[in-house]
Order: C-alpha cells, then sequence, then structure tokens
C-alpha cells in the first residue's frame, strides 16, 4: 500500500513537474516575442492617415488679408528627408502630414528642377547612420555635403543655384549645426501664348487700397486655354511651356470675397471648383493679368508646431535615431518662396530647410568595457606583421618630463 502511494505520488509530481515546464517554456516564448516586437518596433513602418493638408494649411495659418506664398511641394519634400530618419512619437507624428511623396521629374537645366541634399557636420562622418544617407541617395536623389557649419555660405550656396538664383539665402547662421535637410526647386517657364509687352498698361488693382500696377493683356482666340465666370467667381488656366514631359498650368481663381472663400476651403473644394473650367476654343477670350513678383518667408516653426508637429523641436522628445544616436533636434525650419509673372512666362522658386542639433545634456551611452591606465604601466610600439619593437617604455610619472629620474 505504502509502494502505491509512494507510486501515486510521484506519478502526481512528475505530473506537475511536466506541465509547469510547459508553462515555463511557453511564458518564456510569448516574453522572448514581446521583445522582439519592441526591438522592432522603431524599424516597422507607421501607418498613420493624414490629418493635415498641407497644400492649403500654410494658407490658413498665415492668411491675415495679406499676400502668401509658399511651395506645398518642397515642404512635403523637405518633411519626408525628416521622416526617414524618424522614430516612435516623432514619426507619428511626421506621418500625419506627410507621406512621402514619390512626384519626379527630369530636371531641366534653367528651366525646371527639385533638388535635395543632406549637410553634415564634418565631425559626424563617422557618427551618422550611414544607411540614412544610403536611403536619401537612392530614395530622393539626395546631394551630400561635408561642412564645418562656421558660416551658412555652403548650405546658402547649394539653394542660390537650385533655384536659379532665386533665393540667394536661406538660413543667416548655422553655428552649433551638425545635420541640415533641404529641398530646393524651381521653374523658369515660358507661357504657351506670351503676352505682347507694348499690351501691358497701369490698370486699377482693389486690394487691401486701390493702387495702380502693371495689368498685362491678351486675347487668346481659339486657344488651349480654360475659363470659367459667373456671378460668384472668375477663373482662369494659363498653360506653360512643357519640358521633358512636365506640363504646368498658371490657374488664378478670384472670387467676389477672397477672405469668406479661403474661411471655408478645402482641397476637395478647390478641386471642385477647378473642375468647373471650361475650354477657350472657339472662343475669344480676353485675360488681363497682373505683372507681379511675391517674395514671402512662412513662420515656418511656429506653423509646422501649430500643426501638431511639436516633439521634433523638443531636445527631450525627439526621436532621430535613424539619423545618428546622438540627440539630434530640429533647431531651424525654413521655408522661403519666390514667385513672378512678366509678359514672357513665369519665374519661381521654393526652398525648404531644416536645421539639427544635439542635445547639449544628453547622457552619453555607458561603455560595455572601461579600462582606465591610471597607475604605473609599460608601453611599447611595434610592427604589427613582423612584431619587431620600435619603442618600450615605462610610465610610471606621467609629470616627470624628459628628467633622467633615479
Amino acid at each position: 500500500m505504502n509502494g502505491k502511494k509512494l507510486l501515486t505520488i510521484g506519478i502526481i509530481l512528475l505530473f506537475i513537474a511536466i506541465v509547469t515546464t510547459i508553462f515555463i517554456i511557453i511564458f518564456t516564448k510569448d516574453k522572448e516575442e514581446e521583445q522582439k516586437k519592441e526591438e522592432n518596433k522603431q524599424t516597422e513602418p507607421i501607418n498613420v492617415e493624414l490629418e493635415y493638408d498641407l497644400n492649403l494649411d500654410f494658407l490658413k495659418l498665415e492668411y491675415k488679408n495679406n499676400n502668401v506664398l509658399y511651395s506645398p511641394l518642397s515642404i512635403k519634400k523637405g518633411l519626408d528627408l525628416l521622416k526617414e530618419g524618424a522614430n516612435n512619437d516623432t514619426l507619428t507624428q511626421l506621418a500625419k502630414v506627410s507621406n512621402n511623396s514619390n512626384y519626379k521629374i527630369t530636371d531641366v537645366e534653367e528651366k525646371i528642377g527639385i533638388s535635395n541634399a543632406i549637410f553634415i557636420h564634418e565631425t559626424y562622418k563617422n557618427v551618422i547612420n550611414k544607411e540614412y544617407v544610403t536611403n536619401l541617395q537612392k530614395k530622393y536623389n539626395s546631394n551630400v555635403f561635408y561642412d564645418n557649419f562656421n558660416t551658412p555660405d555652403t548650405v546658402n550656396n547649394f539653394v542660390k543655384e537650385k533655384t536659379f538664383d532665386m533665393i540667394p539665402k536661406l538660413f543667416d547662421n548655422l553655428s552649433g549645426s551638425k545635420v541640415v535637410l533641404v529641398n530646393a526647386l524651381a521653374i523658369d517657364l515660358d507661357w504657351t501664348y506670351k503676352f505682347d509687352f507694348e499690351s501691358t498698361y497701369k490698370r486699377t488693382f482693389y486690394g487691401n487700397k486701390e493702387t495702380k500696377v502693371d495689368m498685362m493683356s491678351n486675347v487668346y482666340k481659339n486657344a488651349n486655354i480654360k475659363y470659367y465666370k459667373d456671378q460668384n467667381i472668375d477663373m482662369i488656366s494659363l498653360p506653360l511651356e512643357t519640358v521633358e514631359g512636365t506640363s504646368l498650368e498658371y490657374i488664378a481663381i478670384m472670387p467676389n470675397d477672397l477672405n469668406s472663400y479661403l474661411s471655408t476651403l478645402k482641397l476637395e473644394t478647390l478641386n471642385k471648383d477647378i473642375d468647373k473650367l471650361t475650354s477657350g476654343k472657339n472662343k475669344y477670350v480676353k485675360v488681363l493679368l497682373p505683372k507681379y513678383k511675391i517674395n514671402y518667408e512662412l513662420n515656418f516653426k511656429q506653423d509646422l508646431l501649430d500643426l501638431g508637429l511639436t516633439d521634433m523641436f523638443d531636445s527631450n522628445k525627439a526621436d532621430f535615431t535613424k539619423i545618428a544616436d546622438t540627440g539630434l533636434y530640429i533647431d531651424q525650419a525654413k521655408h522661403k518662396a519666390v514667385f513672378e509673372t512678366s509678359e514672357k512666362g513665369i519665374k519661381a522658386a521654393a526652398a525648404t530647410g531644416f536645421a539639427m542639433k544635439e542635445n547639449a545634456m544628453m547622457e552619453e551611452k555607458k561603455p560595455d568595457i572601461e579600462i582606465e591606465f591610471n597607475k604605473p604601466f609599460i608601453y611599447l610600439v611595434r610592427d604589427t606583421k613582423t612584431k619587431t619593437i620600435w619603442f618600450v617604455g615605462t610610465l610610471v610619472n606621467p609629470n616627470s618630463g624628459d628628467k633622467n629620474e633615479s
């Protein structure tokens, strides 16, 4: 009877041990999977629905019955460069405004072009993530430059060249910057149907106050233009020359009250209005358009903060560890644009730039091994291949200079 009891107890204990072992294996496996998920969290793509429309949001943020000008395309391209290096909450915020624009054109010198660049501090050559730089080169055809940032000249000269000299300076000072990301674009395109210089004359423009402006004039006869006109709105679409497969058009929309129109404007309603444009063929359409030149700089950093991009400007919250694991954050955000109409055509340019600094208070990464030579030691210099010793010595007193101690 005692033997049967012992056998029964043994079987029970064995069963408990087996169950316990299985539980431990399952629990350990789950923990390992959770750990792997956490480790991979930074590299998984972030799928976030776009919450903002960069085509019009800056117009709404900055328009106060004044001229406003910016390039949504340049801003999107610049944010794409940032997004490529962001992680975690910083990436999530960027994903709400940027969905990696794949819009591409064929650059034509002094006609049309879009350029990207990354400028890296010379001391960052071995610090910056090489994979990030490679991704910018492959995905965005980015130029790569190394600079000490003692002056902003290298960055500004790039912007000046890529904007056909229309934007000679983007940054005033880059002291302390470690990485600078830039997008620059420009067009210098002729109208398909040019205005006649002799038909330009002074007319009244009814803006904040009545003023006399140079008003270009053209009569389109059976031309490939589009127009729309009713009691609430006037619109015109004028084609620009096609260059290497890229065809752009100039669209002007004049509602009865611009303030009211902009207060409720969304991209969807804008496109619906534009869809009302009808062909001007078989019509005589006269267009009078001001000859103007606008230079404008967005209050870019504040606008981005208002759109919810807060972490990337916070030295304690920004996560650009895909660029470098050094506590990088955005110190400066710049966007400038120029737009000029003439009888010949349109010249326009824009540049977007982000200057990044290190968090000076960021705690240094703890080394895996630390060896401090703080007591007497022997040292030597030898050939790594033949083991031939060139020098050998002992160091007992580092402050003894060249004295022959006895």
